[in-house]
């Protein structure tokens, strides 16, 4: 059973509060922490204090003071002595938009923010951004003004996933695949979403499916609890069952809503002795149903290289259930 978050389970440092002028109609409000349109779940507010850890971490808001309307938000966590990262924990950070900003304003929300870094001491400043297919303006924009501030391209990961709008799902998967899927349906497999009551078996499944293939696994039960208690309405648990009877899981999935339109497989994986199968199939074609059913755009299954390296077999499997690639970008600055 998941409880209800006590103060004690955010940070309770002490984050002071700053206004930065951008000009008459805008400014930078950090750590005021103002109600907005926000629909990116590593820069909700919730999110932000939950790792928040130094007194110079900032959530930055673009504000206009005459309708108090915040624009966007980029939020940078204190790492060390004088490194800066947006983000701490998540997939990325970076900027969000809420409303349109033109560019000219973005580029100095992006000017003054990184000169209040550099006061706070800042030698260092990573910012991880979202695939570029998330959202192709804004990263080729942020692309551009970062380039020319200085920052360099420091990693350039291929990030794989799919528009759930452009046709069913069994239409885009490889032969092979649609055949295991087929297989699988035929067999009595079945893959659902379920209950957040079912992590602890959820997790489980694919805690050993990692331990079998050499990868480590960078949160624990406990923390995927924590983000559910959070965000109830934010992460979903699926699962491949070996018949109707769901007694036995043979794959199983943790996806979290990182945008209104996004969908991120956070982890999945299955259980050994099921590769003529291959119940990762089945349930990626059951997440694609439910982003369909949802409103999600976008279903994405995360990176296939690790230091810029291709893993050439992942390559393949996102490719041969339907996924294309995009960039991934870290931009960094040094003084």
């Amino acid at each position: 059973m998941l409880l209800p978050l006590a103060a004690h389970d955010f940070a309770m440092i002490s984050l002071p509060r700053s206004v930065l002028k951008i000009d008459d109609d805008h400014r930078i409000e950090i750590n005021h922490f103002r109600p907005s349109d926000n629909d990116c779940l590593f820069n909700e507010i919730a999110f932000f204090k939950l790792h928040a850890s130094t007194e110079s971490d900032c959530y930055m808001q673009l504000v206009s003071p005459a309708n108090d309307k915040v624009h966007g938000s980029i939020i940078f966590y204190k790492e060390g002595q004088h490194t800066f990262r947006s983000p701490k924990k998540g997939a990325y950070g970076g900027l969000v938009v809420y409303s349109y900003i033109d560019m000219k304003r973005l580029e100095q929300f992006l000017t003054v923010a990184l000169a209040h870094l550099q006061e706070l001491g800042a030698s260092e400043v990573s910012i991880k951004s979202a695939p570029f297919s998330h959202d192709l303006t804004l990263s080729s924009t942020m692309l551009n003004i970062l380039m020319r501030k200085g920052f360099s391209l420091h990693s350039y990961e291929l990030n794989y996933d799919m528009r759930v709008d452009e046709g069913p799902f069994l239409d885009r998967v490889s032969h092979g695949n649609n055949k295991r899927i087929r297989k699988c349906i035929r067999d009595g497999i079945i893959a659902e979403q379920v209950e957040v009551s079912r992590l602890p078996i959820v997790y489980e499944v694919i805690r050993k499916n990692r331990l079998r293939r050499g990868f480590s696994i960078s949160m624990t039960e406990g923390q995927i609890g924590k983000m559910v208690a959070i965000f109830p309405d934010k992460v979903f648990l699926f699962a491949a069952w070996e018949s109707e009877e769901r007694t036995n899981m043979i794959a199983s999935a943790v996806c979290l809503a990182v945008r209104t339109a996004v969908l991120y497989v956070f982890y999945w994986g299955d259980v050994a002795g099921v590769e003529s199968y291959s119940p990762i199939a089945l349930l990626a074609s059951s997440i694609h149903d439910f982003c369909q059913k949802n409103g999600y755009r976008l279903l994405d299954v995360g990176t296939s290289t690790v230091a810029c390296e291709p893993n050439y077999g992942l390559i393949n499997f996102k490719h041969n259930l339907g996924f294309g690639a995009s960039i991934k970008p870290t931009y960094v600055w040094t003084k």
